[in-house]
C-alpha cells in the first residue's frame, strides 16, 4: 500500500460548482494523500476550488481527419 501512496500524478485545480479550470498550464505533480489533504483544507476554508486528477483526452475525430488528408 505504501508504494501506491508514493505514486505521483498530475493534478489540476477545478471550481466545484462550474467545473471551470483555474489554469490549464498549472498541473503540479502530487500524490493521492497530498491531494486528499489539500482538498480537505480547501473545504474547511469554504474555498470552492478542488484538486482533481488531470486527464488528457485525445480527439479521435482529429486523428481520422489527419489520416484522410495524408492518404
Amino acid at each position: 500500500m505504501e508504494e501506491r501512496e508514493s505514486i505521483q500524478k498530475r493534478a489540476i485545480m477545478v471550481h466545484s460548482f462550474t467545473a471551470e479550470v483555474l489554469d490549464e498550464k498549472w498541473t503540479p505533480t502530487i500524490g493521492a494523500k497530498e491531494l486528499e489533504m489539500a482538498n480537505t483544507r480547501l473545504a474547511e476554508q469554504h474555498i470552492p476550488w478542488r484538486w482533481r486528477w488531470h486527464t488528457k483526452t485525445s480527439n479521435l475525430a482529429g486523428s481520422i481527419t489527419l489520416q484522410n488528408a495524408t492518404a
